[in-house]
């Protein structure tokens, strides 16, 4: 209000003519000399520099504060007759100047006070606005101002700055209270919620107006508003089916679980009964296996379904396969020993079985690697027999094309080929003499008794074979072909495996 402000303003008015005096400090003690008395023994002092000391104490002694004047000063030192006397010797230009240094100190020493009784009065500000018995939310700092501007440290603080402590105060303090009402509101809550779990007939169906009507006595419920309390009854069936949910899932994560393992020992199982091994295929495996219980509780959960449980055990027997496989080959090397055609299981198990990595081959995988290296001999006879098919059929036709006669010997029907210039290119077509012996002989075979129309016959020879394909394949029914396919495409797979 205007009345406390101005009774502020007078007070710091007064505050500015505070009697300050300035003592002599130690450093300007000037040094002892013999000095000169009267008669009486008084002290007179020589010079400006022996009496500046004693002067600034007499200013001291006398009161003299940092708003005199000199004409005051000058009359303090006129009507003494003994400090008339004592500083006698000195000019009024001399004692004028060590009172203006007294002047100058004292008013230093004074805005010094000033700022530290500010500093002090800042600090119990924020002390006594702490210690306001009357702290509310609905308070003013005129109510605040009314009670304390009377006290010293009012009138050291600005108007502005007492304000504004004031207002942070009370922001701070509305804030702690808030904090301290959601705090306790949160305690009461959490109360409730652990009675609606220890109610015997509270449960997460139950109506709001039923658990009203349950808890009306209860005096934590009480306490609480509608609102919160409605809050903290939501937020607990929330919580109750986050619980219901969780342990839902770890009971179908724990039965999926075990469904899994049972699985992978019926895999074990059947490695042992021999029923998976390293070329086992799903789709010849899971036939086997469809009516057992491991096998049908793992249809329709998450994760990682049969035939994925069932890779991942053939991945490790194909490794251990191939591994196995890699010794054989190295036993067959070292020894010198290859596979034939008609090379039988006993012959190949009794030709391996000396060596003593042999023993760390299981009989599964020797069987299979023995069947593996055989398809593998076959399939290259059966190339290189389709490969010396083809170059006789084409030896022959040249034969026919040079007209060569069937009653002559292979030499002369050589000679046959050198004069009409074809022999290199007989001897570039097949160049192994046997294969070409052999193919002489087959044209000789099929072009007996001569003619055009066997001419026609040896030309056509080469289609032969893919029009009978062709004739077979329309003569059988759909179905069969269906199987054949089948057959072909895990014979494939089986060979990719084999690679």
């Amino acid at each position: 209000s205007s009345s406390v402000n101005g009774i502020a303003q007078q007070q710091r008015d007064d505050d500015r003519g505070d009697v300050i005096m300035v003592a002599p400090s130690a450093s300007q003690q000037p040094p002892q000399q013999e000095e000169e008395s009267d008669d009486e023994g008084l002290v007179i002092y020589r010079d400006a520099k022996e009496a500046r000391e004693p002067l600034m104490e007499l200013f001291t002694s006398k009161g003299v504060t940092n708003r005199w004047k000199w004409e005051e000063a000058s009359k303090l030192l006129q009507n003494d007759k003994r400090v008339r006397k004592q500083f006698s010797k000195l000019t009024t230009g001399e004692k004028r100047q060590m009172f203006a240094e007294y002047l100058s100190q004292a008013q230093k020493r004074a805005k010094e006070l000033e700022r530290e009784k500010r500093k002090q009065a800042r600090v119990t500000l924020l002390e006594e606005i702490k210690k306001w018995p009357q702290t509310k939310g609905t308070n003013r700092y005129r109510d605040f101002a009314e009670m304390y501007f009377q006290s010293d440290w009012w009138r050291y603080t600005e108007e502005n700055e007492r304000d504004d402590a004031f207002q942070d105060f009370m922001e701070e303090h509305e804030r702690t209270e808030r904090e301290e009402r959601r705090a306790k509101r949160q305690e009461y809550v959490e109360k409730v919620q652990s009675k609606f779990s220890l109610h015997p007939t509270l449960t997460a169906d139950t109506r709001w107006r039923d658990v009203v009507e349950l808890m009306k006595d209860d005096c934590d419920f009480k306490w609480l508003d509608k609102v919160d309390a409605l809050f903290a009854w939501r937020d607990w069936v929330a919580a109750d089916d986050r619980k219901a949910d969780e342990e839902k899932r770890k009971k179908t994560y724990r039965t999926e679980r075990k469904n899994r393992d049972a699985f992978n020992q019926l895999l074990e199982e059947s490695v042992v009964r021999n029923n998976i091994n390293a070329k086992t295929l799903w789709q010849d495996f899971m036939p086997t296996i469809k009516d057992d219980e491991r096998y049908r509780n793992m249809l329709g959960q998450g994760g990682s379904t049969p035939r994925d449980l069932f890779e991942d055990k053939l991945e490790d027997l194909t490794e251990e396969y191939q591994d196995q496989k890699d010794i054989v080959i190295k036993i067959l090397e070292d020894a010198q020993l290859k596979i034939k055609a008609d090379t039988d299981w006993k012959t190949f198990h009794e030709e391996c079985a000396d060596h003593d990595d042999f023993k760390g081959v299981s009989a599964v995988n020797a069987k299979l690697i023995y069947e593996s290296l055989l398809r593998k001999t076959k399939d290259e006879a059966r190339h290189a027999e389709k490969e010396v098919k083809k170059i006789r059929r084409r030896f022959a036709e040249l034969l026919d094309e040079c007209d060569v006669p069937t009653d002559i010997s292979y030499d002369a029907a050589m000679s046959v080929l050198k004069k009409q210039g074809q022999f290199e290119v007989a001897i570039e077509m097949v160049p192994d003499d046997r294969i070409r012996r052999d193919a002489f002989l087959y044209y000789c075979t099929h072009r007996e008794g001569g003619g055009d129309a066997d001419h026609h016959r040896m030309t056509a020879m080469s289609g032969s074979s893919k029009d009978d394909g062709k004739g077979q394949q329309q003569r059988h029914g759909g179905h069969d072909d269906d199987v054949d396919m089948r057959d072909r495409d895990r014979d494939k797979v089986r060979r990719e495996r084999d690679d």
